[in-house]
């Protein structure tokens, strides 16, 4: 039995040249036969490792993977350097059943994967398929960061509900409104009071200057944040609060941090934070 996986399954190296492995040869045959039946990836690995096939002489446990890389090889039909395994009417068989094999990650966590990042380090969390075909989340730092239960379900539960309270904010500022227009009164009032010390009989010119420059300050820090905050606000607006939504949130998220079992604060561009 081939002890390097870099040679297909099926065959073996015999006196320097690719020979068929008997038993190998037997479980391709089955493979193609079952997949042309109709049963899935996950079924016939399911039933090879049921079954105590051997992957390597190490491995009986199969996967998707594994079941995909033989359905794909072409080698099989046989050429110049491989033995044929399998028929050419096989071949057909199994591929009028074939699916695309693609894990599709769910849209929203397509969309929201580059902003995730784990709470104990801050890397940015990383997805891969387990043998039995479900998500597994990890810190490329530490596999211990990030829970097992996390799932691509739970990431798109936490973040929503981050997205809720991220536009209830936004409702709660809106309805505090009033405080900015105490804040422009606040500015009218100190225009008044330098026009007032201007026309004094002996203004105080030191202090006149002092009330200018504040006034400036004032409102070049109004000026300096109301385009990103316009942009901002206005984006949060036109979030749902029914249904994730990976097309807007993104555009105003920095990043999105995960403790071990949820996502427990989304980030904003302008440095806002969310929590859960």
């Amino acid at each position: 039995m081939a002890q390097n996986r870099i040679i297909p399954y099926g065959y073996k190296i015999e006196n320097g040249k690719l020979s068929i492995e008997p038993e190998e040869k037997h479980i391709v045959v089955r493979i193609y036969e079952r997949y042309a039946n109709g049963e899935s990836y996950l079924q016939i690995a399911e039933r090879l490792t049921a079954l105590g096939a051997q992957y390597t002489p190490e491995k009986t446990h199969w996967n998707k993977n594994m079941v995909a890389r033989v359905l794909q090889n072409k080698n099989y039909l046989g050429n110049d350097k491989y033995p044929t395994i399998i028929h050419s009417e096989l071949l057909q068989s199994a591929e009028k059943q074939a699916k695309p094999y693609t894990h599709r990650m769910d849209k929203h966590m397509k969309a929201l994967k580059p902003y995730l990042v784990c709470n104990e380090c801050g890397a940015r969390l990383q997805r891969r398929l387990k043998a039995t075909g479900v998500e597994r989340w990890y810190c490329p730092n530490d596999t211990d960061h990030i829970s097992l239960k996390v799932s691509d379900v739970s990431l798109v539960k936490d973040i929503m509900e981050l997205q809720r309270k991220l536009l209830l904010s936004e409702k709660c500022r809106k309805t505090s409104h009033a405080e900015g227009k105490t804040l422009n009164l606040e500015l009218i009032k100190l225009k008044n009071q330098i026009d007032l010390a201007m026309n004094e009989p002996t203004p105080n010119l030191e202090e006149i200057k002092e009330s200018i420059m504040k006034l400036a300050r004032e409102k070049y820090s109004i000026l300096e944040n109301i385009g990103e905050d316009s942009y901002l606000s206005h984006t949060i607006e036109r979030l749902s609060d029914t249904e994730l939504d990976s097309k807007l949130l993104p555009t105003i998220t920095m990043k999105i941090v995960v403790s071990r079992t949820k996502a427990i604060e989304l980030v904003l561009t302008n440095g806002q934070k969310i929590k859960n």
